[in-house]
């Protein structure tokens, strides 16, 4: 169900082929779907006649139908309606939680309103967001991070001091 959200509004920018879609979804996300699980999403969009199929050389280039304009439309103003009750319950969660000004509830509620927009949080830079975080944990549980702490932290730390100077 995700995968096809994500296809259909990909596709309400422009034409894609499968591989394209792909690439686009791990730039946007820093995952990447597998053939196995894209093409069928694309064969059931097809069957569905949300999407047009051309073929372009070997490739196979997906575009939306009218129907998947609206279908996409739609899905759009639930995902929108669905981020909006989770601004509310956020804002909510503070006033009942929080005593203090806790900037983590702010950047929640602009990483919220970039979903909304159809923008990722971090932009371009979610893919190297999701790889530190794969890192860290395959460090963690490959056990590398025992009697390392010190090095892990000190890598960190630069890392820390770096981004705040931008």
């Amino acid at each position: 169900m995700q995968l096809k959200v994500i296809v259909l509004q990909l596709l309400k920018e422009k034409p894609y082929s499968g591989y394209d879609l792909m690439k686009a979804i791990y730039e946007h996300s820093g995952w990447k779907p597998s053939p196995g699980s894209m093409y069928p999403v694309l064969d059931e969009l097809s069957r569905r006649k949300l999407v047009d199929v051309r073929v372009s050389g070997k490739r196979k280039v997906y575009s939306l139908t009218n129907n998947g304009k609206k279908e996409a439309k739609e899905l759009s103003n639930t995902t929108e309606k669905i981020i909006e009750e989770i601004n509310k319950n956020i804002r909510l969660f503070s006033k009942l939680y929080v005593h203090e000004k806790v900037d983590y509830n702010e950047s929640l509620l602009m990483a919220f309103e970039d979903l909304k927009k159809g923008k990722m949080p971090f932009g371009k830079l979610t893919k190297e967001a999701m790889e530190l975080k794969k890192v860290l944990i395959n460090i963690y549980m490959g056990g590398k991070h025992i009697n390392k702490e010190a090095k892990i932290r000190s890598i960190l730390k630069r890392a820390i001091l770096d981004l705040n100077r931008i």
